[in-house]
């Protein structure tokens, strides 16, 4: 009986004739560097395949089609090395550390195109402030800057960081009165995340309430989903 409900779905590449429309508003060869950038990724991934090779962190040029018309203005202002870190995590520079020998022939590949990271701007002799009682970096200023970017265009957001790196921080320096935070622990259930059971003190009735995942959901808002990593394998 369950057999009916599992189903294999092909999901083709996007065509250089997509990317080129959905890239047609970015300003000079910008939109030409993200396609030769996407059809070099993807030739290395399909060359990988075929010798068997495993490791190789999959590309999707859907997705970075999707992120440069989500928020086309602040698109036209990055280079070409700065969104594809956006859709393509290896090349983040915080992803040294557990760089693959696939990751390091993708980034050579793109050198060779003129895409690194000298299209990212520096931040030297920039000065950041203080704010809330926290130092804000020109680095984390653009950090905070993505974050909006990507949670307007309704996209999950993960934060990852060691205890005492700023996470809480950065957080409170997002959230309006709207944002719910939920703070989580290992014995959560699925259940758990969507709702409580409450009971009346007047009338002694009890019921069900909303956790700040479906309150959220309903308003529309967004929800911090205070340390996801506690929860047990397969509750989300």
């Amino acid at each position: 009986p369950l057999r009916s409900r599992f189903q294999a779905l092909l999901v083709p590449p996007v065509s250089s004739e997509e990317l080129t429309d959905a890239f047609s508003m970015l300003p000079g060869d910008l939109g030409q560097k993200l396609i030769t950038a996407s059809e070099t990724i993807s030739e290395l991934e399909r060359q990988a395949l075929r010798t068997g090779a495993s490791g190789f962190f999959s590309f999707s040029g859907s997705s970075l089609a999707t992120f440069c018309a989500a928020d086309a203005s602040a698109v036209r202002a990055m280079g070409a090395h700065q969104i594809l870190q956006r859709v393509y995590p290896p090349l983040l520079e915080s992803n040294l550390e557990f760089e693959t020998k696939h990751d390091a022939s993708v980034k050579q590949a793109l050198s060779k195109l003129g895409i690194s990271t000298r299209d990212v701007s520096s931040d030297d002799g920039v000065c950041g402030e203080i704010v809330d009682g926290h130092y804000r970096s020109p680095a984390i200023a653009r950090v905070m800057e993505a974050i909006r970017t990507d949670l307007a265009a309704g996209r999950n957001v993960l934060l990852i960081g060691s205890r005492g790196a700023g996470k809480s921080a950065l957080i409170r320096g997002l959230q309006d009165d709207t944002w719910r935070t939920f703070a989580l622990h290992r014995d959560l259930s699925a259940r758990d995340l969507l709702q409580r059971r409450v009971t009346d003190p007047v009338s002694g009735v009890s019921g069900w309430a909303d956790q700040p995942c479906v309150a959220a959901a309903r308003s529309g808002n967004v929800v911090v989903l205070d340390g996801i990593h506690r929860l047990q394998t397969g509750v989300l």
